[in-house]
């Protein structure tokens, strides 16, 4: 829509055929035309401001558009995001469940707008037969219930993603209407709103009733194991864990949670496992209705419970989305078809989320050891076995033990790649290695856009890239990447808080306090980081509210380089001083990247940089933010500083 909208006199009533209204910039208006061009040549009823006659009342005419539409079509912009009238507007159409988002040039819509995927135009050639244009008429074809576009333009064979693809979904047989839902946004998998809504679905633990506790770890894990194989099938929205969890418990309805979460079923069930006997029985509810789709009970022994898994994983698709895959070994993806190891693997796993001390670390090596020597193959064995490395340098006696760790966990990685190519997790537990234990930046690189490419429908997968490419300054990456995290899991505070640290490297400080409160929030009785939300506020130019905020964290190693910035600011440089001496006594040099952060607010730039020096000694993981952290911003174009940068293997 336009954003003149002070017109008078007499209304001329829009014709009730109207079925698709279109909001947009004024601005923006050459860029929207080809875009109602294109829905009036596919027969639809357009409106759009440019329909309005000399002498029409706008507010009046763009209401009964509005009300009466089947689609409300937006087009984000960087002038369309600022816009009230837009956003009033995008919010009847996200309210009726109709809106369809677009992008013109890339931008991110508005708070409020992020839970819907956005189809990105702003590579699109205008051609009615191109990829993105078959995309908007499907996702109206299903809001207006027609048959779906009879010429749908095939998916250029050309792409390495969809060559990569076709590849994991096994679609020799279901190509054609495989790609055809999928468009790509700088080698984004890309999916229209309504297809999102329509193909999402929510699986919610299954009720346990195992009256056997040896047995508990591994019936518990069902619908972990069912949830990572639906999420493989490009056409679908699988909800996290962290948020099936919470709805789980919430006490709402089948068709509450459903609409809770914008998806359209929800899959349920329970599991009796004994040492002689598996019995499973699953209901696949439809969230609109509340009618039970599909059920199915399976019986057998507790060795069959992976193919139970991947039963149950098929018939969903099937029952929910028409672009069906081709069933795939669990051995493509890193999984092991041995019971006994997967079991082993489920009990490391357990024993990792409890690592306190060496010993529990042990305990979790031993369980993957076994899987292991069970299953020489079982690559996400290798994969979280590398990850436990990583997490035990913080127990390492020195940098001996600190080298010997990540040594074992880049070839533990490395390992899991070589044995399962295609699985998004190697891939990104590779580059967190890499990234985070031996601050190699550019080696991470690959390996975390390799993640991004098989894990599009994983949200840790998302989680981890996204932070990766903050790092190195790549905002809308970095943003589409969290987003895209917070679409599949948008209970979990963990995310959140990943997603204020996001919006505070990339200098969003209002969005990064709005997170971190979100993040607590939904996790009031977990540690709160109040300190992040003092630093934010400190770049805000807030520095008696950043204090406030420093001084309320429990945690001395976050609160007291945040008070000692925030003192320093406030006029305070004796006291300011006194809290940096007591952080250098406390810690030493574990928390040298956080010394240079105060020196450098402090002024005194050359200490910084030396401390710099040394924390690239040791190997201090606060170095991976260094590119876009603010407290360097002084630093940044002197040629000492821009060499550190290079020789971490951040690009310019």
């Amino acid at each position: 829509m336009g954003d003149n909208r002070t017109m008078s006199t007499p209304v001329t009533p829009v014709e009730d055929l109207t079925t698709v209204f279109v909001s947009y910039s004024r601005v923006d208006q050459k860029s929207a035309l080809p875009v109602i061009h294109l829905l009036k040549q596919a027969g639809y009823s357009v409106w759009w401001d440019g329909m309005l006659e000399a002498g029409e009342r706008y507010l009046e005419s763009t209401e009964h558009a509005l009300e009466t539409a089947r689609a409300v079509v937006v087009l984000w912009s960087k002038n369309s995001v600022q816009s009230d009238w837009v956003r009033d507007e995008a919010m009847s159409g996200r309210d009726r469940k109709c809106l369809v988002p677009i992008s013109l040039d890339g931008s991110i819509p508005p708070l409020g707008f992020r839970q819907l995927q956005v189809i990105d135009l702003s590579h699109w050639t205008q051609q009615d037969d191109s990829p993105r244009s078959a995309e908007i008429l499907r996702v109206l074809a299903t809001l207006h219930e027609r048959p779906l576009p009879a010429r749908l333009p095939p998916r250029p064979h050309t792409s390495p993603l969809s060559r990569r693809t076709l590849l994991l979904t096994g679609a020799a047989v279901g190509a054609a209407s495989l790609v055809a839902g999928l468009t790509l946004q700088d080698g984004w998998p890309n999916f229209g709103a309504s297809s999102l809504a329509a193909s999402g679905v929510v699986v919610l633990p299954f009720e346990n009733l195992s009256g056997d506790a040896d047995n508990s770890v591994l019936a518990s894990a069902l619908d972990i194991e069912v949830r990572k194989a639906l999420s493989r099938n490009p056409a679908l929205k699988v909800v996290a864990r962290t948020s099936s969890v919470a709805v789980q418990n919430s006490g709402m309805s089948a068709a509450e949670i459903c609409s809770e979460l914008g998806v359209e079923c929800l899959l349920e069930g329970t599991i009796s496992l004994s040492q002689e006997r598996l019995k499973i029985s699953t209901s696949l509810i439809e969230g609109r209705t509340g009618l039970v789709r599909w059920s199915q009970d399976y019986e057998g022994v507790p060795s069959n419970i992976l193919e139970f898994q991947s039963e149950i994983a098929q018939a969903v698709i099937a029952n929910v989305t028409s672009e069906i895959a081709q069933p795939q070994s669990r051995a493509k993806f890193g999984g092991t078809t041995d019971a006994s190891a997967f079991q082993e693997y489920l009990l490391g796993r357990e024993a990792f989320r409890g690592v306190t001390n060496r010993e529990d670390v042990n305990l979790a090596h031993g369980h993957f050891d076994r899987a292991l020597q069970i299953d020489p193959n079982f690559a996400e064995a290798f994969a979280i076995k590398a990850r436990l490395y990583a997490y035990s340098q913080v127990f390492a006696n020195g940098s001996a033990e600190l080298d010997q760790l990540s040594e074992r966990a880049l070839e533990a990685a490395q390992t899991a790649i070589r044995l399962a190519p295609d699985s998004a997790d190697a891939h990104s537990t590779l580059g967190n290695v890499y990234f985070e234990t031996r601050l190699d930046i550019a080696a991470a690189s690959q390996a975390f856009l390799t993640s991004r490419e098989l894990g599009f429908g994983n949200a840790a997968i998302m989680a981890r890239y996204a932070l990766f490419a903050a790092c190195n300054g790549q905002t809308d990456a970095a943003l589409a990447a969290i987003n895209r995290a917070l679409e599949l899991d948008p209970l979990n505070p963990t995310f959140y808080n990943r997603s204020g640290l996001i919006s505070y490297l990339l200098k969003r400080y209002p969005e990064a306090i709005t997170a971190y409160n979100r993040s607590h929030d939904l996790r009031p009785r977990k540690v709160h980081l109040p300190s992040d939300i003092g630093l934010a506020r400190y770049y805000l130019g807030q520095p008696s509210a950043a204090l406030e905020s420093c001084q309320t964290e429990a945690t001395r190693q976050l609160r007291l380089p945040c008070e000692a910035i925030a003192l320093h600011a406030l006029g305070e440089a004796d006291h300011a001083a006194a809290v940096l001496q007591d952080l250098i006594h406390e810690f030493g040099d574990t928390m040298l990247y956080q010394q240079a952060q105060i020196q450098a607010q402090f002024g005194d730039l050359d200490a910084a940089f030396v401390t710099l020096r040394k924390a690239l000694n040791t190997k201090d993981p606060g170095l991976i933010i260094l590119k876009v952290d603010p407290a360097f911003e002084a630093l940044h174009g002197q040629e000492d500083f821009s060499q550190l940068l290079a020789s971490l293997g951040f690009q310019p």
